[in-house]
């Protein structure tokens, strides 16, 4: 009977070259995943950031407040690329405190940036959109303008609905939460 004396050199080269090409495999399957990792965590972030700016634009807008006509400095008016108007919950004043805010749209490349101003305050860019974005307004019965007032007998009213829409992605729809008809003498309250 024959003894067995191991392993033939044909057969340890066979097992090092599976094992270098699986450990090859391994090495570019984790570096990938590493990869994989980081995007995730940077969309997870964007998505947080997205997600408080939607919520505090919702807030800012939807506690507009009406004034009346002669205070037009104050009244609610909005285009196609801004809208302006006085609310309850701003970023820079304490809150419930009456302040005047701006909010633009600019284009960057491909994508629209929405920005935040606050009288004198700098302006803070909240988010980005991907495509051409653009505000409208809708009334109480529904009809959408691209402009606000849509006419002189609206002034110092707001309307029901802002609409931030655009050519990609969900529209932002925002309720005004406030009494849309003016209180009597904002001058009191600023």
């Amino acid at each position: 009977m024959r003894k067995l004396r191991g392993f033939t050199l044909i057969e340890v080269l066979v097992v090092l070259l599976l094992t270098s090409i699986a450990s090859a495999f391994l090495f570019d399957a984790s570096s990938n995943l590493a990869h994989l990792i980081r995007k995730i965590e940077r969309t997870t972030q964007v998505g947080k950031k997205e997600k408080l700016a939607t919520t505090w634009v919702r807030d800012l807008v939807g506690a507009s407040i009406a004034v009346e006509p002669m205070d037009k400095l104050y009244a609610f008016a909005g285009e196609p690329g801004f809208l302006r108007g006085v609310s309850s919950s701003s970023i820079f004043e304490e809150s419930g405190k009456l302040a005047h805010y701006s909010l633009f749209l600019q284009s960057r490349g491909k994508n629209t940036v929405l920005i935040y101003q606050e009288r004198e305050n700098s302006a803070i860019e909240l988010m980005e959109r991907k495509g051409e974005v653009s505000f409208y307004y809708e009334n109480t019965a529904g009809n959408r303008y691209r402009s606000w007032p849509p006419r002189k007998e609206f002034q110092g009213s707001l309307p029901r609905l802002v609409v931030l829409a655009g050519t990609e992605g969900m529209p932002l729809l925002i309720k005004i939460n406030q009494r849309r008809l003016p209180i009597k003498d904002l001058r009191d309250l600023l």
